[in-house]
C-alpha cells in the first residue's frame, strides 16, 4: 500500500506541473475549434479560415502495406483546407521527411481513384 501511495503521490506532483507540452492536455485544448482557430489564424493569417473540424489523434494510413501515421491534431477548413497540428517537445530526427510523409498521407487518404487532386480539399 506504501509503494501505491508514494507512486500516487508522484504522479499527482507530475500532472500539477504538466503544461500543453503534455501530450493529454495538448490534445483536449487543441480539439476544441476555437481555440485550433486561433492558433491556425495567428500562424497563418493569409488564410482567412472562418471556422475548422477537428480530429483528434487521427490515424491515417495511405494503404495496407504503408506506414501508419497518427496526427496529433488534424483539423479542415471550410473551403476543404487541410491541417496537421503536431506538438514537438524535441526535434525529432528527419524532421522534414516525417512532415513531407504526413502531408502526403493525408492528402492520398482523401483522393478517391480517377479524381483529380483538387479532390483531395474534401476532408470532412
Amino acid at each position: 500500500m506504501k509503494h501505491y501511495n508514494n507512486r500516487r503521490r508522484q504522479f499527482l506532483e507530475e500532472w500539477e506541473q504538466s503544461d500543453i507540452s503534455n501530450d493529454y492536455i495538448f490534445s483536449k485544448v487543441m480539439a476544441q475549434p476555437q481555440l485550433c482557430l486561433q492558433l491556425i489564424k495567428s500562424a497563418l493569417p493569409q488564410l482567412k479560415i472562418k471556422r475548422v473540424y477537428v480530429r483528434s489523434q487521427d490515424g491515417l494510413s495511405a494503404n495496407v502495406d504503408a506506414k501508419n501515421v497518427r496526427l496529433d491534431i488534424s483539423a479542415y477548413g471550410e473551403g476543404g483546407e487541410m491541417f496537421d497540428i503536431e506538438m514537438q517537445t524535441i526535434r525529432p530526427k528527419y524532421l522534414m521527411q516525417r512532415i513531407l510523409y504526413y502531408h502526403s498521407t493525408m492528402i492520398t487518404e482523401r483522393l478517391y481513384p480517377r479524381e483529380s487532386y483538387l479532390g483531395a480539399k474534401r476532408g470532412q
